[in-house]
Parts: structure tokens; sequence; C-alpha cells
């Protein structure tokens, strides 16, 4: 009776030899990058999308209820937020791709945010706009 390690080589593993799916570690690479590559798509339009589904207000923060509806529909206009979302989001992708992120409406108002990020934002404004100020 033979066992399904019975074999003529004394190691039955050492014929065993494993190799990437793919062949090389080069093709491999390049697979898990144009995977990463699409999960980081996937992402940004899943956020983007959401962030278009929150109330117009916070576009806006404390000064929406100062504005007069016609400020707030050209504030929407110069924000490009009347387009169409598909319009919006090939917008968004197109000045992705230039590096620039838009118009920071929270931290330096308008001051182009990846401006922003690269000369950092100070810690105390950093702390003014995330905390919530509860009353006591």
């Amino acid at each position: 009776m033979s066992t399904p390690l019975a074999s003529s080589s004394p190691n039955p593993i050492s014929g065993l030899r494993r190799r990437s799916p793919s062949g090389s570690l080069g093709v491999f690479a390049l697979k898990r990058v144009g995977q990463s590559l699409i999960t980081v798509f996937v992402v940004l339009t899943v956020v983007f999308l959401l962030m278009r589904l929150l109330p117009i207000e916070g576009y806006f923060g404390d000064e929406y209820d100062r504005l007069t509806p016609e400020q707030r529909e050209a504030r929407l206009e110069a924000m490009g937020l009347l387009d169409p979302v598909h319009i919006q989001l090939k917008n968004f992708y197109l000045a992705l791709s230039r590096g620039d992120l838009g118009t920071s409406i929270i931290f330096r108002p308008h001051v182009v945010a990846s401006h922003a990020i690269w000369r950092g934002v100070s810690h105390r404004q950093w702390h003014e706009k995330s905390c919530v100020n509860l009353p006591t």
C-alpha cells in the first residue's frame, strides 16, 4: 500500500517549487501598484461623492445666516458646486493631477489648500478649528 508521501525522492517537498503566480517580481510589483491606484481612485471617488451629500450650509460656515440667497448662489457657482456631479468629479481629478487640492474654507480662507499644507497650519489654528467649544 502506497502512501501519498511515498515517492522516489527522499524529501517530497523538495520537488515542489513555489513560483510567483505571474512569473517575476517586477510583474507582481506592477500588479500591486495598479491595484493600489485603483483602490485610491475608488476611495477618492467615494469620499468626493459623500462630501457632495452634505448640506449646503456647511460650505459657508458661520456666514450662512448673514448671506443673501444671491450671495450664496454666487459662492456656490464660484466653487463649482452648481455643476453636475460628473463635471465636478472630472474637475476634481484634473485639479488633483496638477497638485491643486482646492481652496481652504476653514484654516486659511482664499488660500490654495496645497499651499497651506506645504507651509503648515499652526497648532493654534488647528486647535481653534478642530475643537468643539462646549458651553459651561
